[in-house]
């Protein structure tokens, strides 16, 4: 059966010669002392994409399997997934049957093992060919479809790689009083513009240009 640790402390990790690392996890399951998941809990409608990582957005399951990488409680174990657990979410369709609206709810968004054993370890429901409790994850004949929530382990390595590489840049920017106006804007979407709710936006000199609207790739659009 899964053990599970909750509001779990990892181990400090140094980052630079000037600063450290110290992290927290909602949740994290152990199944069968073999496989490890990273639960993260939250209050909004967050979703993890991948695709924004280089630019510094969406780094927090990232720097969870950086954290975990350098911790000896998981060393001798494989991670086997990462996700968020949106526990409320304002885009609720009141309209949708109760059991609907809790099934939509409760399921996990991230990235998952490609290992069909590991990922029925944590959830034996995607025996019956798509996972009841994680987004975007199937399988047939106990193998588990491609899709984007769906890596290998090297991902997960490269995940932890990008975060310790980002970290490290805003530890020198930090300590280089470096702090420049570039909000990043996600495609169109204007309220993903941090400056939105930004209790300075009256005096701050924010000019167009200034505001990084990355574009997406062919491969991304498909």
């Amino acid at each position: 059966n899964p053990s599970v640790i909750k509001e779990y402390t990892f181990k400090k990790l140094q980052i630079t010669d000037f600063s450290s690392l110290i992290g927290k996890a909602d949740k994290v399951i152990i199944s069968d002392n073999t496989y490890y998941f990273v639960i993260d809990y939250k209050t909004g409608s967050t979703k993890f994409d991948s695709k924004y990582l280089d630019y510094g957005k969406g780094l927090q399951l990232p720097i969870y399997a950086l954290l975990c990488k350098n911790d000896e409680k998981f060393s001798d174990m494989t991670i086997g997934g990462l996700y968020i657990n949106n526990i409320i979410d304002s885009k609720y369709d009141l309209n949708l049957k109760e059991d609907s609206l809790i099934k939509k709810h409760l399921k996990l968004n991230g990235v998952s093992l490609n290992d069909y054993d590991a990922v029925f370890s944590f959830d034996s429901s995607i025996s019956g060919g798509v996972s009841e409790f994680i987004s975007s994850v199937k399988a047939k004949d106990e193998l588990l479809k491609a899709s984007k929530a769906i890596i290998n382990k090297d991902d997960f390595d490269k995940f932890a790689e990008i975060a310790k590489t980002k970290l490290v840049e805003a530890s020198i920017k930090i300590k280089n009083n470096e702090f420049d106006i570039r909000p990043f804007q996600d495609g169109n979407n204007d309220k993903s513009l941090p400056c939105k709710y930004c209790d300075f936006r009256d005096i701050c000199f924010l000019r167009e240009y200034q505001i990084f609207k990355p574009e997406p790739s062919e491969e991304d659009d498909e």
